[in-house]
């Protein structure tokens, strides 16, 4: 309980201090106190946590909310160049493609799960997408020229879509159809955490813009979870195995990772080659070119890393590269560093920065899945993806007016 006790104090300190429920050390605290007063209330069937990760948790989160809370504190400047609202000659170029790109990343994500399932393409979506993770070589890599719309359909749609619908509130056919086609291209990612993505990127911007109600978090809310749940349903059909109980729903994607990290916890490592493969495994591939003697680890993603807690998983929370690579002090050494980092975009964000309301929306998932997976390291390049991006589209080149001859005054 004293976990409890001080995961609560945090969470009050980052509110009161902040005013803000999509503040980073509001969110962490919250969550994982939300999640283990469940653990220990609820009954799931699930493993009794041990003293080492009630340790490790706080060694996570009292670093991350306290750094969160001095970076409001420190000085950073906005560069005049992406410090103004969205440049609309860049919008205007962009809004054509984006249409484009998501009906053919739609057409591409349809073929590639028929390739792999026919029955069940849902499924079979699902499958390319963890056999690619998994680097197999029979999985077939979508055609050169499809790689840029998918790039864009992946990148542009949801920052573009948050900036028309909740900042310029543009209800336009063009936004409409724009929100629609994004909907079904996350949808047929056959992915829960992309959808709740989108999900949780809307919530944010909302809070951001203090323009949020208990409906419109309500309605945001019913509307992600009936997506989330019925894609993983319709997975399953066709697919041999148990059916579908909310429970177990519950029990594996809430709850579930907490044990499952507590099992690595003081146990034989699973580093196979350098401290460091699994939080800067997005790097491996580039020191490779300069060193071949650097590899990476040979399942970075735990795909084939299975632990039973008695239900069988793969994901550890977002401790576990940290823990694997540095121990319990890079643990805290990290949380500190995310913490500060996200909150150094959340004050410019509460500023009215236009670029970081779009890049702390777009990465707000990787505050409220911690609990699940590290979705900030892992997924690197695609979280850099995003900030370029909004960078690219408030992005306003200085102009250099040159210097006008002084009239000479009469003598």
């Amino acid at each position: 309980m004293t976990t409890i006790g001080i995961l609560a104090f945090l969470l009050a300190a980052s509110y009161f201090y902040t005013r803000s429920l999509a503040h980073p050390g509001v969110v962490t605290a919250g969550i994982w106190l939300v999640l283990l007063l469940i653990y220990n209330t609820a009954d799931f069937n699930l493993y009794e946590l041990s003293d080492s990760f009630y340790k490790a948790v706080l060694l996570w989160v009292c670093p991350f909310c306290i750094a969160s809370l001095i970076s409001q504190h420190s000085s950073s400047l906005m560069p005049k160049i992406i410090a103004g609202d969205a440049n609309p000659k860049i919008l205007a170029f962009i809004k054509p493609f984006l249409i484009v790109a998501l009906i053919l990343a739609s057409l591409a994500l349809v073929y590639r799960g028929m390739l792999f399932n026919s029955s069940n393409i849902l499924y079979g979506i699902r499958q390319a997408s963890v056999a690619s993770l998994r680097g197999d070589e029979d999985v077939i890599p979508f055609p050169i020229w499809l790689r840029p719309f998918i790039t864009i359909a992946n990148t542009a749609a949801m920052p573009t879509c948050l900036y028309l619908f909740v900042l310029k509130k543009d209800k336009s056919r063009y936004s409409k159809v724009l929100l629609i086609l994004l909907i079904v291209f996350y949808l047929l990612r056959s992915n829960k955490n992309v959808i709740a993505q989108v999900g949780l990127a809307f919530v944010c911007m909302l809070l951001l813009e203090q323009s949020v109600s208990k409906k419109k978090i309500l309605t945001i809310a019913l509307i992600m979870g009936v997506f989330m749940i019925g894609i993983s349903y319709l997975r399953r059909l066709g697919v041999k195995g148990d059916g579908f109980v909310m429970t177990d729903f519950i029990a594996l994607y809430l709850l579930a990772p907490l044990p499952a990290f507590d099992s690595v916890l003081d146990s034989t490592s699973l580093i196979e080659n350098f401290h460091g493969e699994y939080t800067f495994r997005a790097f491996v591939n580039i020191l490779h070119l300069f060193n071949p003697s650097i590899v990476g680890n040979s399942d970075p993603f735990n795909l084939e890393n299975w632990v039973t807690v008695p239900v069988p998983v793969n994901v550890y929370t977002t401790l576990f590269p940290f823990y694997e690579d540095f121990g319990y002090i890079g643990i805290a050494i990290f949380g500190a560093l995310l913490g500060y980092f996200s909150s150094i975009i959340f004050k410019h964000a509460i500023k009215g920065f236009v670029v970081s309301k779009l890049v702390y929306s777009c990465m707000f998932y990787t505050l409220i899945f911690q609990f699940f997976a590290d979705n900030f390291f892992q997924f690197l390049w695609a979280n850099v993806a995003y900030i370029l991006f909004c960078i690219l589209i408030v992005f306003r080149p200085i102009t250099i007016q040159p210097a006008k001859n002084k009239p000479e005054q009469a003598k």
